[in-house]
């Protein structure tokens, strides 16, 4: 394995999603104690982000045809930055932090979708599990180091000079990652143009990951505010509940790596989903903050453990001039599931005043989707023993 290759791939996912899009979730609880927003607003922003999420992973193909992949990748990791120091400049007032979360999710769009396919693809297929394993623990190393600069230092700033932190800090990484990546392009012209057939186990696969990207949202977005005001135990207790999430981020994909070893990648994609809704389920019928820790630790590690065990699943059951192309179809479809999904939540929220049944939602859709998925790989089963 290439070395500059994989810290590229992880500083991907740590500065797309582990900072451009889950930093959201601490600020937000101290953003409502400081009235900069309130709980109603925080539920849109959310939504907002999620769109522009959607939105960057549809354009990264498309705009990675038109032009140099590497070039993209180094435009987005620039937003990053840039799009947390706007978000600290409190003169733009709330349509600016709109825009700023916008050029975020935006922005961690484009890395999800590019940064690791373009590392994976260097990778020979026997080393990709662990490759896979290596790249997306940058989401729980970006989670856990963002909760903990917001936890360390809410006593001593406000949220938007976090916010301002955040950019310094993102800024050498990204100027790291820019300089630093590898010059030979990955190109995406050459992927398959040929629409291709979908097999039943592919559809549910895809189908039960759409669910994925709903269920987990309320710990994603709203945990923090959740536990904060709601319940009531504050915003450093709320900050610091997803500094949990964060560990258990950190840990997912070796942990998806380890049970893809144990007994295969179809059987490990069956219980990482079990495993999540079981936690989905605690965060709906507890209000213990002890539960609610434990719970979002393994949302944190299912959330890149599914996505590293999906992508490794979807080779082994995708022809192989087709597989960048059905990956691109699951990343859109999450993000389309996930931006539709905010809005529905925000909207339910709004209805409800409470993000308990946003928990309750999320545990439902993703038991059907276990399920599911565990009925499939039965059938599965049964039909090679009777062949």
């Amino acid at each position: 394995m290439s070395k500059r290759w994989l810290a590229n791939g992880l500083l991907s996912t740590w500065l797309g999603i582990g900072w451009a899009r889950f930093s959201f979730t601490p600020l937000a609880a101290m953003m409502v104690e400081e009235a900069r927003l309130s709980s109603m607003e925080v539920s849109w922003f959310g939504s907002a982000l999620l769109v522009s999420y959607a939105l960057g992973a549809f354009a990264a193909a498309p705009l990675g045809k038109i032009g140099s992949q590497t070039t993209l990748l180094r435009a987005a990791l620039l937003m990053v930055p840039a799009g947390l120091a706007l978000e600290s400049w409190n003169a733009v007032g709330f349509y600016g932090w709109a825009l700023a979360r916008s050029i975020l999710g935006f922005a961690g769009g484009l890395l999800m979708v590019l940064g690791p396919s373009a590392v994976l693809k260097q990778q020979s297929l026997g080393e990709r599990p662990k490759a896979s394993a290596m790249i997306f623990s940058g989401i729980g190393l970006g989670v856990v180091l963002g909760s903990a600069l917001v936890y360390l230092l809410q006593p001593h700033l406000d949220s938007s000079q976090i916010s301002g932190s955040l950019a310094l800090l993102a800024l050498p990484l990204a100027a790291f990652a820019l300089f630093s990546w590898p010059t030979s392009d990955v190109s995406l012209r050459r992927d398959s143009l040929d629409r291709p057939k979908l097999s039943l186990s592919v559809k549910v696969l895809l189908l039960a990951y759409c669910a994925d990207a709903i269920a987990y949202i309320p710990h994603t977005i709203y945990l923090s505010d959740y536990v904060a005001h709601e319940l009531q135990y504050g915003s450093r207790q709320g900050g610091q509940i997803f500094i949990y999430f964060g560990l258990g981020a950190l840990a997912g994909p070796w942990f998806a790596w380890g049970l893809q070893r144990y007994f295969n990648t179809s059987t490990a994609v069956v219980f990482a989903f079990f495993f999540k809704s079981s936690a989905l389920v605690l965060a709906y019928s507890s209000n213990t903050y002890l539960l609610l820790a434990f719970s979002a630790s393994i949302v944190g590690a299912m959330t890149p453990g599914i996505v590293s065990l999906v992508a490794l699943r979807l080779t082994q059951i995708v022809p192989t001039g087709a597989q960048i192309q059905v990956w691109g179809w699951a990343t859109g479809g999450f993000a389309v599931a996930q931006a539709l999904g905010g809005t529905l939540l925000a909207g339910l929220y709004q209805w409800s005043a409470s993000y308990q049944p946003l928990f309750g939602l999320g545990a439902f859709l993703l038991t059907g989707a276990s399920l599911l998925l565990w009925l499939m790989q039965r059938a599965g089963r049964a039909t090679a023993q009777s062949n």
